[in-house]
C-alpha cells in the first residue's frame, strides 16, 4: 500500500467515507472550509501523521467572533458599480469602525444583505476581476469558522 496519496479539496469527504486508508503522509489541495472539515475528521478519528495543505495563497478561513451587528453602510439606490470602488468603500468603513473600537468581521456581515444586488451591478468584466484578483481574499474573510477548528494539531498530541 502507498503511504502517500493526494486528496483534492471537493472530493475529500467522499474519499474518507468510503476507504479505511489512513495516511502517514497525506496532502491536500485547497485550505478551504472543506479542507478544515477533512483536517478536523483526520483529527477526530485519532489518525496519525503528517497532512500538508497545498494551496496557492495559504489562507485558511479566519475565525469567526461574536461582534455587535454593525450599521449599514451602502446605500441600496446608489450601490458600488465597480470592484475597485467596492474595495475603497469597504476598506474604508472598515478604518471607521476600527476607530471606532468596532471588528472588522462586523463591516464584512453587514455587506450580505447586499452583496446579490453589488454583484448584479457589477459589469461583466469587473466580476471576471473579483473573481480572478479577490476571492481568495473574500472568502477567508467571509466565510470565517469557530476558533476551535482552527486549532487542530496544537494540542499535546499534536494530532
Amino acid at each position: 500500500m502507498n503511504d502517500q496519496f493526494t486528496l483534492a479539496e471537493s472530493a475529500a469527504q467522499s474519499v474518507l467515507q468510503r476507504t479505511s486508508l489512513r495516511p502517514r503522509i497525506g496532502l491536500v489541495l485547497g485550505s478551504g472550509l472543506t479542507t478544515l472539515d477533512l483536517l478536523s475528521s483526520l483529527s477526530h478519528s485519532k489518525s496519525s501523521g503528517t497532512i500538508h495543505v497545498l494551496s496557492r495563497r495559504g489562507l485558511f478561513p479566519r475565525p469567526h467572533l461574536p461582534v455587535e451587528p454593525y450599521p449599514a453602510f451602502f446605500d441600496p439606490h446608489d450601490l458600488p458599480s465597480s470592484v475597485r470602488t467596492l474595495c475603497r468603500l469597504i476598506r474604508q468603513e472598515i478604518e471607521r469602525a476600527n476607530d471606532k473600537d468596532k471588528d472588522w468581521r462586523a463591516v464584512i456581515d453587514s455587506i450580505r444583505p447586499f452583496s446579490q444586488s453589488i454583484w448584479k451591478a457589477l459589469s461583466r468584466d469587473d466580476r471576471r476581476r473579483f473573481l480572478r484578483h479577490l476571492k481568495a481574499f473574500w472568502e477567508p474573510h467571509r466565510h470565517r469558522v469557530a476558533p476551535e477548528v482552527l486549532l487542530f494539531g496544537t494540542g499535546p498530541a499534536g494530532n
